[in-house]
């Protein structure tokens, strides 16, 4: 992702992210709600770094690809 760049227009409606969450994303409540607890803070603060771990096949990718498909940015994959 672009850091540094802001899109207001999407920040400023959680709902619509919260939405297209639910859509791409099954299960994984608590993940989504913490997800969306940083985009709100986002507004407030720069520099926000997320970072997923975890062992093969439990959805980090997917959940990258639905922030930045809520965010209208681009996914960058590194390594």
């Amino acid at each position: 992702m672009p850091w540094g760049k802001t899109t207001p227009k999407l920040i400023e409606n959680i709902k619509v992210i919260s939405e297209i969450f639910d859509d791409d994303l099954v299960g994984m409540k608590n993940i989504k709600k913490k997800i969306l607890e940083v985009i709100e803070c986002q507004q407030h603060k720069e520099g926000k770094i997320l970072y997923f771990y975890g062992p093969p096949g439990v959805g980090k990718t997917l959940m990258a690809e639905s922030i930045a498909r809520a965010l209208g940015r681009q996914v960058s994959y590194c390594c």
